[in-house]
């Protein structure tokens, strides 16, 4: 068994961006297999601290996105409710946010970051309003703009947009507002199958 203990105490003690990328990537796989050993071993902390302190190195970004997304749900998109919240009341959208206004040239990031953001807000009305807040509808909009033809990163941030506003009329008004309406028309049209 993995100590996963272990892992989230060096990233603590060794800030490096090459440590906190392979601890996250780390994390990443542990979450898919018991997201509560994570957890508790203070994971969510060390991830999100990871994201903050580590803005612009696109593999940081990408490997701690993932981790909160396999901490958020099972591989068949289940959500952990309690680990969502968990994840929400540490800072965690804020951060995801901030890692796609700050990767924007890093399309495996942005594509990482929409899709952890579809299940952060994934029945969770607080996480929805969050994203909002931290502007995560005018970021996801752009990275649909600005990569029409990355079919994974549309895919996602289409989704994102769907979580984000279902139940939620601001958001709908947010999206329309962005031009979000445009952008997933945009994908419709350059991803037909």
């Amino acid at each position: 068994k993995v100590n996963v203990g272990a892992i989230v105490q060096g990233m603590r003690t060794y800030r490096q961006e090459s440590v906190q990328e392979q601890a996250c990537r780390a994390l990443r796989q542990l979450a898919s297999i018991d997201k509560e050993a994570v957890a508790t071993a203070g994971g969510i902390v060390a991830i999100i601290t990871a994201l903050q302190q580590h803005r612009t190195h696109a593999g940081v970004q990408k490997q701690g996105c993932g981790a909160l997304k396999n901490l958020a749900v099972d591989r068949h998109g289940i959500g952990n409710a309690q680990i969502k919240e968990a994840i929400r009341l540490k800072g965690g959208i804020a951060a995801v946010v901030v890692a796609l206004q700050q990767n924007r040239t890093h399309v495996d990031v942005l594509e990482e970051g929409c899709r952890t953001l579809r299940y952060l807000a994934d029945g969770n009305a607080q996480a929805k309003l969050q994203v909002a807040e931290a502007d995560g509808i005018s970021v996801i909009v752009m990275a649909l703009q600005q990569n029409p033809m990355h079919m994974g990163l549309q895919e996602q941030g289409c989704a994102a947009l769907r979580y984000i506003a279902e139940d939620n009329p601001s958001n709908m008004m947010i999206i329309a507002t962005k031009k979000g309406i445009q952008a997933i028309v945009s994908a419709l049209k350059h991803h037909r199958i």
